[in-house]
């Protein structure tokens, strides 16, 4: 049961993996939450109509760029800012 959020069950290449969860509001809202790669992302629009075009371009165009950048898990234990040690 997802209590009110969309379950990815399937990883995404590159992208969200198996068990993310996942949010939309109607004015092109959306947010996402990856426990497994340790990331979440927030994109807040103020755009009708829900789904709009070019706000699921936008929306999309930022989760690549997130997940792109994002370390991976094991470059994340080493880092500071998660606590790991270097």
């Amino acid at each position: 049961m997802g209590l009110g959020f969309m379950i990815s069950t399937e990883a995404v290449p590159g992208g969200r993996s198996a068990g993310s969860l996942a949010w939309a509001g109607l004015g092109n809202t959306y947010f996402w939450i990856d426990p497994a790669k340790d990331v979440a992302g927030v994109i807040l629009m103020q755009l009708i109509p829900f789904a709009d075009v070019k706000a699921l371009a936008v929306f999309a165009g930022f989760e690549t760029a997130v997940y792109a950048t994002w370390p991976q898990s094991d470059e994340r234990a080493r880092s500071p800012i998660s606590g790991g040690s270097n």
